[in-house]
C-alpha cells in the first residue's frame, strides 16, 4: 500500500507519537494524513499559496526506514494538488533534516501574514525555532507555441507566437 491516507488529529497512534516526540497535538484546522504503510504522520494548515507544513512524526517503531522523507514528499504533493505554492515549516530540532530535503532556513520577518497569524507561529512554536519555507512550484519563462497556426507575422518587426505560462513542480 502507497500513499496518504487522512487522518483525525485525535487518533491515538498520532497523538502518542506527536506526544512521544515532544510535539503538541495536532489541531482539528489542520489536515491530517499518515503514510498508508501507517507509523508516520503529518497535517498541512492553511488555505491559498502559502501552507504550514506540521505535526510531522515518524512513531519509533517505524524509524530509519526512510519514511518521514517519503510522508514529507507526499504532503508536498497533495499541497500543490490543492493550490499550494510554498510549504512553511516551525522546528526546533530537525532542521538539518529537512534543509537535505531542499527546505531552506529563513527570517521569520520573511514570512507571509497569513502564516505569521498561525498560532503555530505566534505562540504555540517559541521564537527561537527555524522557520523554513520550501519552493514547490515556480513560473517559467512562457514558451512559444509550437503549432505553426499561431504564429503571426509582423511586416518589419519579425514573427511572434502565442505564449503559454507554464509552472514546473520544484520537488
Amino acid at each position: 500500500m502507497t500513499g496518504l491516507v487522512p487522518c483525525d488529529p485525535t487518533e491515538p497512534a498520532f497523538a502518542e507519537a506527536l506526544a512521544e516526540a515532544g510535539l503538541p497535538p495536532c489541531e482539528a484546522q489542520a489536515v491530517c494524513f499518515a503514510l498508508a504503510e501507517g507509523g508516520a504522520y503529518g497535517a498541512i494548515e492553511g488555505h491559498g499559496p502559502e501552507r504550514l507544513l506540521r505535526s510531522v512524526v515518524v512513531a519509533s517503531a517505524h524509524r530509519g526506514q526512510g519514511r518521514a522523507t517519503r510522508l514529507i514528499e507526499l504532503l508536498a504533493e497533495e499541497a500543490v494538488e490543492t493550490g499550494a505554492e510554498r510549504l512553511w515549516l516551525l522546528t526546533t530540532s530537525a532542521a538539518p533534516f529537512f534543509a537535505k530535503l531542499g527546505w531552506k532556513a529563513v527570517d521569520r520577518e520573511t514570512a507571509p501574514p497569513v502564516i505569521q497569524a498561525n498560532d503555530q507561529f505566534s505562540s504555540i512554536c517559541p521564537a527561537s525555532a527555524t522557520l523554513m519555507m520550501r519552493e514547490l512550484v515556480e513560473e517559467v519563462v512562457p514558451q512559444p507555441r509550437a503549432d505553426l497556426d499561431s504564429v503571426q507575422i509582423h511586416p518589419g518587426r519579425g514573427v511572434s507566437a502565442p505564449e503559454q505560462p507554464l509552472r514546473r513542480l520544484l520537488w
